[in-house]
């Protein structure tokens, strides 16, 4: 059998945070929704998967790499542009070995790859989907002659996510749902109301975390700052002082889950004249979130103010102006009128006629031939 991790979502049912993150890295309590997938996919038994990725996959390969730190061997498709579910599979027909086993890892419902797979064995039909209550959760096994004509959908939140005429329905007996837009992520979230921070993340002593905040990898929560029931997603900085409730925090950019209101974070900063303290971690705080909210060309500026593109260099007209030129023991290039810069300069070539007459005396003239 031959695992297909599903993880192309396009995040149009995260409303103003689909620019701002890829479903499959969207953390929930504090860990991105593919790796608790990954994770499930290796405690259910599967030690290697295809996993199909839309246009910003190359963030999620990054993320994950081959899978070695999970323990699970990870091979990234790529999905064309218009290009169905159905189309992968069957672009990927000679690399799929019998029954296809596809899972959706990106619509958070990881708890039930276990007890699906468990279910699985004795069952004939072409096309088995997983229900809960009757809510298609994104599990399909597919025997190779469904192939040619299943087509499977891809988010939740569309209208074409239901059951397959002909699918046989497996109820895993778990109560869950999938992912289908942004209140229901602020509840997965929110758990049990315990506050939750990512080992990758930093959280300073005196900032104060409660109802179910969540801090995600790589983000900083700074001294002082009062977070009741909101979620940090990654690369965030949240600075001193700020109070915020029932919010999610991508970057500078502050949204409502329930109404998808959105506003800045720096908007929100204490104003100039509370009281704030002066240690190092909070001024690294703010100067991350300055950093932050510079657009991309202004974080690349060169010399003189000019834009310089990512991964450019400065060009110098020659070695004698470019300062990387210069000899390790500082010495200056020689003038062209210097003597060492005339030992150097090479004398032109004469003939041998012209060596002769100027051995000739003056006022002699050449022998007759």
């Amino acid at each position: 059998m031959t695992t297909v991790l599903l993880a192309d979502r396009d995040g149009r049912a995260l409303g103003p945070l689909a620019e701002k993150t890829v479903p499959a890295l969207l953390p929930v309590r504090g860990a991105p929704i593919l790796e608790r997938a990954l994770e499930a996919l290796v405690s259910a038994g599967i030690r290697s998967a295809l996993v199909v990725v839309g246009p910003r996959g190359p963030e999620i390969e990054r993320r994950f790499g081959k899978g070695i730190g999970w323990g699970i061997a990870l091979e990234y498709v790529r999905r064309e542009e218009e290009e169905t579910t159905g189309a992968v599979l069957r672009r990927l027909e000679h690399r799929l070995d019998g029954d296809t086993l596809v899972l959706r890892g990106d619509t958070a419902v990881e708890e039930a790859f276990g007890e699906f797979v468990r279910r699985l064995p004795g069952r004939p039909e072409p096309v088995v989907a997983a229900v809960a209550s009757d809510r298609l959760l994104g599990l399909w096994r597919i025997r190779p002659e469904a192939l040619k004509k299943v087509e499977l959908p891809r988010d939740p939140a569309d209208a074409d996510w239901v059951r397959g005429r002909d699918w046989a329905a497996l109820d895993v007996g778990l109560d869950v749902e999938p992912l289908d837009g942004l209140p229901r992520w602020k509840a997965f979230d929110r758990g049990d109301g315990t506050p939750a921070v990512s080992p990758r993340a930093a959280v300073a002593g005196g900032a104060k975390l409660a109802g179910g905040t969540t801090v995600a990898e790589e983000a900083v929560v700074a001294a002082k700052a009062a977070l009741d029931g909101v979620s940090v997603l990654p690369r965030t900085v949240v600075p001193e002082g700020v109070a915020l409730s029932g919010v999610a925090v991508a970057q500078n950019l502050v949204v409502d889950p329930a109404g998808s209101g959105t506003s800045l974070l720096t908007d929100l900063l204490p104003p100039p004249g509370a009281p704030r303290g002066d240690g190092i971690g909070s001024r690294l705080a703010g100067l991350a979130l300055f950093l932050l909210t510079l657009p991309a060309t202004a974080r690349r500026r060169g010399p003189g103010g000019k834009s310089t593109p990512s991964g450019s260099r400065r060009r110098f007209p020659s070695s004698a102006t470019c300062p990387s030129s210069s000899r390790s023991s500082g010495e200056a290039s020689p003038s062209p009128g210097s003597p060492r810069s005339r030992r150097r300069r090479r004398r032109p070539r004469r003939s041998r006629g012209w060596r002769r007459a100027a051995r000739r005396p003056s006022g002699s003239s050449p022998a007759p031939g």
